[in-house]
Order: structure tokens, then C-alpha cells, then sequence
């Protein structure tokens, strides 16, 4: 049995007109694939005009996995056309994150490209709860935060990790795809280090992330598995509807 389609793109109303553009594409996805890009004015989709958010919304509910579908899309003042395969959602696991729960830990990933590279590929994982391809700043701060231990959430806050989030949200999209996902979780793991009130944490005891210790020597553990994450998809599609009511990147909780 097919999974959840995929198309790997979300949508917006553009203002004051009855046309939708393209919000956001996930990197990799069947649209970036397809050489869809954000800013598309959506005409038509095989041959249906679409001009509101239901008409998009009642296409989507039809699509399965293998589905082709063909876009007319308006870029730079020019109609193009764009071959879409509709594909099927898939979480892939990262094997062995590195642990996030002291500072010892956020210092030995920041000296380590290949940890850093690892712990953004998980957390961008959880944080992308639906497998859209793409995080909202509230998913990220949530779940960033939820690994953290007590000692070093006191020098957080998810204003703090939000700002960071917008300043690297560079096309303002409200999203951030897994390419530019890396420098947003370094800065936030560097921001923490450098406001670390309490200095290093060394020696002793490992912080738990529910306040708790374990004996020195004892891993800290790594990230919760992704069920257990904080954010859900319910995060995504709040944010979403605010600004595309129409958006099938959100998976519906049964």
C-alpha cells in the first residue's frame, strides 16, 4: 500500500489577487526535482485553472504516489511549464547523533564538523514531524529546546533561538530546508555557549535532560527517538493555515 504523496512544495494566496504562488520548495523534493521555485505564479495544474486555495486543496486530496501532474506556472513574466511525479514521504533515520545534554557535549559538536552535520541531520528530522522537507522556527525552537538540560535552558530562550531562526530564514518564507539547516543549529549551539552563565560542565556527573545526573563515565544518552519529540504536526499546521490555509505539506493526525 502507497504512503502519504508527496509533493514537496507549499503554497500561498498572493495578496489582493485570486492567485496562489509557490511559498516554499523542500530541497531534494519531487518539485525541487521538478524545477519548481518559490515566488511560481500557480495557472494551472493538468489543465485545471487554480485560483484559490480549495481548488488546489480538492486537486491534492486526489493525488497518489507515482501520480504525474503538469503545472503552468508564471515566472518572470513568462509561463513555463513543469512535469511533476508525485513521490511518497519518507523519514530518513540518522544512526548515532552525537548526545546534547551538557556543555561538554555542545563543545565537542562544535569542534566536530561531522557531529555538527549529524546533530542538525537529527534534529532537522524530528523537528520535520510531517516529512515536508521543511521546518518552521516554532518546530525548531520547540524541539531544540526540549533536548536541552535544565542547567543549560536557563541561558535559552526560544525568543533567543526564533531570532536566530529569522535571521538565517534569509527569503522570509517562514521555513528553512535541510541544506540551510546546519548554520541555524550552530549558531544556536554557539549562542548558548557564550551565555553560559555557570561555565564548562565537567567532571562528576552528566546533566539528564529532565534535571536528573548519571554517574561519570555514564553516556548522557542521545536525542529521544522522533515519537517522542515535543512538536507534532499539529505546530506545522497552525503556522501554516495562518498564511496557507491550503498547504498539503500538513499531514492530518488520525
Amino acid at each position: 500500500m502507497a504512503g502519504k504523496p508527496w509533493i514537496g512544495f507549499a503554497v500561498r494566496k498572493a495578496p489582493g489577487r485570486s492567485v496562489l504562488l509557490v511559498q516554499d520548495v523542500a530541497e531534494d523534493g519531487p518539485a525541487h526535482k521538478a524545477g519548481l521555485r518559490a515566488g511560481d505564479e500557480i495557472k494551472e495544474i493538468s489543465g485545471r485553472p487554480v485560483v484559490d486555495s480549495q481548488t488546489f486543496k480538492s486537486m491534492y486530496k486526489q493525488w497518489k504516489v507515482g501520480d504525474y501532474i503538469t503545472m503552468e506556472v508564471v515566472r518572470d513574466h513568462s509561463t513555463k511549464t513543469v512535469n511533476l511525479q508525485i513521490s511518497e514521504r519518507v523519514r530518513e533515520e540518522v544512526r548515532d547523533p552525537p548526545p546534547l545534554r551538557t556543555v561538554d557535549d555542545i563543545e565537542n559538536i562544535l569542534k566536530d564538523s561531522d557531529k555538527l552535520e549529524k546533530c542538525s541531520a537529527h534534529i532537522f528530522n524530528i523537528c520535520d514531524d510531517d516529512c515536508s522537507g521543511l521546518v518552521t522556527r516554532d518546530e525548531f525552537s520547540n524541539t531544540l529546546s526540549g533536548w536541552f538540560s535544565n542547567q543549560l535552558k536557563m541561558d535559552v530562550t526560544k525568543e533567543n533561538m526564533n531570532k536566530v531562526f529569522d535571521d538565517y530564514d534569509r527569503d522570509k518564507s517562514g521555513f528553512i530546508r535541510k541544506s540551510e539547516f546546519t548554520p541555524v543549529c550552530k549558531e544556536c549551539l554557539k549562542f548558548i555557549l557564550k551565555n553560559k552563565s555557570g561555565g564548562t560542565h565537567s567532571g562528576g556527573t552528566h546533566a539528564d535532560p529532565h534535571g536528573g545526573v548519571t554517574p561519570a563515565g555514564t553516556p548522557a544518552g542521545n536525542f529521544p527517538p522522533a515519537n517522542s519529540s515535543p512538536v507534532t504536526t499539529k505546530n506545522k499546521k497552525s503556522f501554516l493555515e495562518k498564511c496557507c490555509p491550503c498547504c498539503p505539506c500538513v499531514k492530518k493526525k488520525k
